[in-house]
């Protein structure tokens, strides 16, 4: 499965599962600023905790933050003509490594991405026409702009927007009480990452979930500023019962109408939450370690011979080859800068077979833009071996592995200038010299 993919789901489990805790043990409580809080930080750890699973310790590694292409969420190998590959082989390599129905469901999965990211931006450019085209007055630390459509009162940033009769009425002081308390607690940054988040995560019903509680919760932020202000408190709920007939909503806005009025009213009168109530978040801190620690080192849970205390032994990846670059400070032949290089190119014949190093498990076996077909596998004692530039990858993401097991064979795919292999070896996700490792004297060293 390609790396985004995988991600992106790593992600959704994350915010499930934290929205879930939130749901099951402060969805009631009164302390809406710490649930607000909490929210964001669900979405924020849902973006982090399965990078833990990605460390950035490579070239290869940092390519995996690259693969935005459409080519890459294929998985189509890029594999350089040759007389013995026809076509029709490619097409059918690229089968093989992406079933028909993963590629249904990428395409569903970017039709959602796209459609939600429109609607998005759809809702930006309306807002900014109604602030070009409406007359703006300045009212302290917010603008207000006045309009005579059939909108409920909205803000959105320091912008406030309201219907030009309302004016003269007197349930204009409460509306801006309610509105200026979106603009001063920031609540639209809340609303603009939901956005992006529900851009990405569309498909997962939690989210949309999560959606509406934080917008909620800034209702409640709202309603209680507006009590606290010394507003009449039936007035005021009968106030967001007639504007919550209208049934208007906007993505981008925090609107008087947002949330249900019957909760927003029950919250208003419910009693704050007692002490104890605030130590709740303390249960869920086990969830969040337990979650980091799940992503963590994935898939290399290994079923090995070898002894605790005994280093794995390595082969060659390849029979034989030129070694063109080592483990050494040279020149990149694409950016023409030095840089240095943590692993060895091996220059061999298209199709070479290329071996497991090691005994261990498959990581990745995934294709990008720059390192073409490439395949990671976990060994014993966190050693990691890296395969990339392939013409094919031959085992599949999670399958176990033998040394001498062929994995794939050697082409010129991504950003390569011949048919070679780039090998490289980590040990505890530190770049180590291959050399050290295996046997190189079979390679015919660069000349």
């Amino acid at each position: 499965m390609n790396s985004l993919f995988l991600y992106i789901l790593h992600s959704s489990i994350v915010l499930s599962v934290l929205f879930a805790a939130y749901f099951l043990l402060l969805r009631k409580e009164t302390f809406f600023s710490f649930n607000r809080m909490f929210l964001i930080i669900t979405i924020i750890l849902s973006f982090v905790i399965p990078f833990l699973s990605l460390p950035l310790t490579s070239p290869i590694q940092e390519e995996l933050l690259k693969q935005f292409s459409v080519d890459n969420f294929f998985n189509i190998p890029a594999v350089n003509p040759s007389p013995d590959l026809t076509p029709v082989s490619t097409l059918t390599t690229g089968m093989k490594n992406g079933p028909f129905i993963y590629f249904i469901l990428t395409y569903l999965y970017l039709l959602g991405f796209l459609v939600f990211s429109s609607i998005t931006v759809l809702h930006l450019i309306k807002i900014a026409s109604l602030q070009k085209n409406l007359k703006k007055q300045n009212k302290g630390p917010f603008r207000l702009y006045l309009h005579s459509l059939d909108l409920p009162p909205f803000s959105f940033f320091s912008a406030v927007f309201l219907n030009k009769q309302l004016i003269r009425t007197p349930e204009i002081e409460p509306i801006l009480a309610h509105e200026r308390t979106h603009i001063n607690q920031y609540h639209s940054l809340d609303i603009v990452l939901l956005a992006l988040t529900k851009s990405i995560h569309w498909f997962n019903p939690f989210v949309w979930l999560l959606i509406r509680s934080l917008k909620e919760i800034h209702e409640f932020l709202a309603d209680r500023s507006v009590m606290q202000k010394g507003y009449d408190r039936k007035k005021y709920q009968i106030l967001i019962l007639n504007y919550s007939v209208s049934g208007h909503n906007n993505l981008l806005a925090s609107t008087l109408t947002n949330s249900l009025s019957k909760r927003r009213i029950d919250m208003m009168n419910r009693p704050r939450s007692g002490r104890l109530a605030r130590f709740k978040p303390l249960l869920i801190l086990p969830v969040v370690l337990l979650l980091s620690a799940s992503f963590q080192n994935r898939g290399i849970a290994l079923e090995l011979p070898a002894v605790p205390d005994e280093k794995p032994a390595f082969i060659g990846p390849l029979s034989s080859g030129r070694l063109t670059r080592g483990f050494e400070q040279s020149i990149n032949p694409f950016t023409h800068k030095p840089e240095f290089h943590h692993g060895l190119d091996i220059a061999a014949p298209l199709g070479t077979n290329v071996w497991a190093v090691c005994d261990g498990v498959v990581i990745l076996s995934d294709s990008s833009q720059g390192y073409g077909n490439q395949i990671y596998i976990g060994h014993a004692h966190g050693f990691r071996s890296y395969y990339s530039h392939l013409l094919n990858r031959l085992v599949s993401t999670d399958q176990k592995v033998k040394a001498g097991d062929i994995i794939g064979q050697v082409g010129n795919s991504g950003k390569s200038t011949a048919s070679h292999l780039h090998f490289e070896l980590q040990h505890k996700n530190i770049p180590v010299d291959p050399a050290e490792e295996i046997d190189i004297s079979v390679y015919q060293q660069k000349k």
